[in-house]
């Protein structure tokens, strides 16, 4: 488990240090198409990337590092720096397929396909130790972080629940299948927890004090549901070929279809994240920005396509910085226009 090497190259710096300076005089600088330009606030600016091997496909970070899935090289931890350059500090593999990741501020869990949930820790230099795994069959696509239990979207499964013991140790609790649709994606609010169920639609589900799993409702716009993401108004959902997609949730978990944009005809949506002021869609060629207004209407602002191809699923941020996963060609960090 050897430490990476920093990927800084001075032209990089200078770019961000040239972004830095412009956004302090409210303009905004978007390097596109192998030029420069002014461009409005919402649009990428892109920064770094780093490969090491493997196929990257999601992303999570808890503000100290970032964590990203990386298929058959397990999973790795990167540094950021002020600039936005990207440093591998570690990685860890247990075998098999890693596709998920996800963290609650105490440890780090890997949906790892046919090989079950992992759970590790982290130390304060980004290093991992793993701890445990739990598999009960099929595939584990994505994991999510609750306020009190983890939730793994299963394939043909389902959803399902995990408590963790004071020492990342992992118990099963529950599952919850409807029957039809891979279990592919899944995230909550603190209130409900939703699933992006491939061919099936978008679904929401109840947890009670003990982990218990309870479907609510569905709703299925067609193409495939790649994506789940609650940005604390509005549900949105990736949808393959069906573009960007906003519902809204009422207090009984009941779901309600708004909005859909779609930029990208014949592309796959794969990925949706939000930071509480844009919406940002991982594609399988580019990584895409939206506004979202108070009724839940979607609009387009910016596409960033430097060199990705295989894009991944989950993209995430930390308040300062965007991290893509771009498949075979690794992890990318972009700034946002503010």
């Amino acid at each position: 488990m050897g430490r990476g090497q920093m990927s800084t190259k001075y032209h990089k710096l200078a770019i961000g240090l040239y972004l830095l300076a412009s956004t302090a005089m409210g303009i905004g600088v978007a390097i596109l198409g192998g030029g420069a330009g002014v461009q409005g606030r919402g649009f990428l600016v892109y920064i770094d990337t780093d490969f090491q091997s493997g196929s990257y496909r999601s992303v999570w970070t808890d503000g100290s590092y970032i964590y990203v899935s990386a298929s058959s090289a397990g999973i790795y931890s990167y540094s950021v720096n002020g600039s936005g350059v990207l440093s591998l500090e570690d990685s860890d593999d247990q075998g098999g397929d890693y596709y998920g990741v996800h963290g609650d501020g105490s440890y780090i869990y890997a949906a790892c396909n046919f090989d079950g949930l992992r759970s590790y820790s982290v130390d304060v230099n980004g290093d991992f130790t793993y701890i445990d795994v739990d598999d009960q069959g099929d595939r584990y696509f994505n994991v999510w972080c609750g306020d009190s239990y983890i939730f793994v979207a299963a394939g043909i499964y389902g959803l399902r629940s995990y408590s963790v013991d004071g020492s990342g140790n992992l118990t099963y609790i529950d599952a919850d299948d409807q029957g039809t649709g891979d279990y592919i994606d899944v995230s909550g609010d603190g209130t409900y927890i939703y699933t992006a169920c491939s061919g099936d639609g978008v679904r929401s589900h109840s947890v009670d004090g003990s982990g218990n799993i309870t479907y609510i409702d569905t709703d299925d716009q067609g193409d495939i549901y790649y994506g789940v993401w609650h940005d604390g108004s509005y549900l949105l959902c990736a949808c393959g070929e069906g573009g960007l997609r906003s519902y809204s949730v009422d207090g009984s978990g009941n779901l309600t279809y708004i909005d859909t944009d779609d930029q990208y005809a014949g592309g796959a949506y794969r990925g949706v994240w939000g930071d509480g002021t844009y919406i940002y869609v991982n594609t399988d060629s580019a990584v895409m920005s939206y506004s979202i207004d108070g009724s839940g209407n979607l609009t387009y602002i910016d596409r960033d396509t430097t060199n990705q191809t295989a894009g991944g699923y989950r993209c995430w941020g930390d308040g300062t910085y965007l991290y893509s996963p771009v498949g075979s060609n690794g992890l990318r960090s972009y700034s946002v226009v503010p």
